[in-house]
């Protein structure tokens, strides 16, 4: 069974969202985002717990799991693979979803800028004085364009700007250490889950 942590937070929204609109009387939800920013700050703080509880509700019939999540859940024996692509195919795949949802401004704002926070809070930079990377290497000069307007989200500048002049190629590191790294961008869905059946990790674990 597949549990999305994207979509337990979407849920919860989805509730909130549905009570405001008959307390306040307001139909628009970014509006409502806006003015109850802090509620919906708390969804978002407390997503972990509240994907436990699913978690462990599914658990508890026997079934196994997998969660699909920005950010690895420590809390569980499991296997943390981590689904890697480049930072400009990130971005080009939000465009096409962009395009293909007809999002509005603002939704596609958040929802880049929430790339770029996801990316920041996933890796760490370094000068690329290796002679190979593990997963890649990032030249800032040609994000500029693309990152400076979410430079005023904390996560997002405190990451990319301590490199904005670097004309360097830096190297990108996971700041955690997953069991296994997929990069989607070389394999099929097919070959990916292969790999994960076939690796070590996968089969100390089962």
């Amino acid at each position: 069974m597949l549990i999305d942590r994207d979509r337990v937070i979407e849920l919860r929204e989805e509730k909130l969202i549905d009570n405001l609109k008959n307390k306040e009387g307001i139909e628009d939800p970014w509006k409502l985002r806006k003015k109850f920013r802090s509620d919906f700050d708390q969804i978002e703080e407390h997503a972990d717990d509240y994907l436990v509880q699913e978690l462990q509700c599914v658990l508890s019939r026997g079934k196994k799991v997998i969660i699909d999540s920005q950010l690895p859940l420590l809390s569980f024996a499991a296997l943390h693979v981590l689904a890697y692509s480049p930072l400009e195919i990130l971005i080009e795949r939000d465009k096409q979803r962009s395009q293909r949802l007809n999002r509005p401004d603002q939704r596609n704002y958040y929802a880049r800028a929430f790339l770029f926070e996801t990316f920041a809070q996933l890796y760490d930079l370094e000068k690329a004085t290796r002679g190979e990377s593990e997963l890649d290497t990032l030249r800032m000069q040609s994000f500029k364009g693309e990152i400076s307007p979410f430079l005023k989200v904390r996560v997002i500048r405190e990451f990319f700007e301590p490199h904005w002049l670097d004309e360097h190629p830096l190297y990108l590191y996971p700041k955690e250490a997953p069991d296994l790294i997929i990069k989607t961008h070389l394999q099929t869905v097919e070959e990916s889950v292969q790999i994960i059946l076939t690796s070590s990790p996968f089969k100390k674990l089962y």
